[in-house]
């Protein structure tokens, strides 16, 4: 009772799902297997979510959610991938493109666009910019990346597991980082910019 099913075009619910009052559910939304979705959601368009459970206030927009939880007035989405035992805490947010596989998101924190997190405990308040990678697969061996609370990790950053980022760290943006970070450090690794002059023309003949 109380649920919002304003058009059903291709929207499929298991029948051991559960869904709050209150909750609008929008077209292509596919609600698989024993999940439990809160009060005064958002789910869809577009949108698969199979065994997770979904607490109340949360948005999921055109995303998918497998064996995940996702505590009160999370946002994930557009287009997001949240699998394998994720557990989004309250206020979070996962934007356009991401994807999270076997991590935990801290209350408040941001995973911005682009980025692909994986085998990661992320604290509070932590950002996430675009374009950012944990890389922890060596080929015989998967390790983790632990990211404390209040850290700021820039854009297009490859953060090289096993790795612990301290609190209220910066990562500067183009980084790679192998090593750890102490609290309340800057860490920049970059290669110093190299320009060749009259390079460009000189290819083109």
């Amino acid at each position: 009772n109380g649920v919002n099913i304003d058009l059903r075009d291709g929207i499929v619910i298991s029948a051991g799902a559960t869904i709050g009052k209150d909750t609008t559910i929008l077209p292509n939304t596919q609600i698989c297997g024993h999940t439990t979705i809160g009060k005064g959601c958002l789910i869809g368009p577009n949108t698969v979510i199979s065994g997770s459970i979904i607490c109340e206030g949360c948005v999921i927009d055109s995303s998918y959610v497998y064996a995940s939880t996702t505590e009160k007035e999370v946002e994930v989405g557009p287009y997001c991938h949240i699998d394998s035992s994720c557990h989004l805490l309250m206020r979070s947010r996962v934007l356009s493109y991401s994807k999270l596989r076997s991590t935990t998101l801290g209350v408040g924190s941001t995973v911005h666009e682009h980025s692909t997190i994986i085998d990661t405990e992320i604290g509070q308040r932590v950002t996430i910019g675009t374009g950012v990678r944990t890389v922890n697969y060596d080929g015989k061996k998967v390790t983790e990346c632990k990211i404390a609370d209040d850290a700021f990790i820039g854009t297009g950053v490859n953060l090289i597991a096993p790795l612990t980022i301290g609190a209220g760290s910066y990562i500067a943006a183009g980084s790679t980082i192998t090593d750890d970070v102490n609290s309340g450090a800057l860490a920049i690794a970059r290669q110093y910019q190299s320009n060749h002059e009259g390079w460009a023309r000189r290819r083109k003949k």
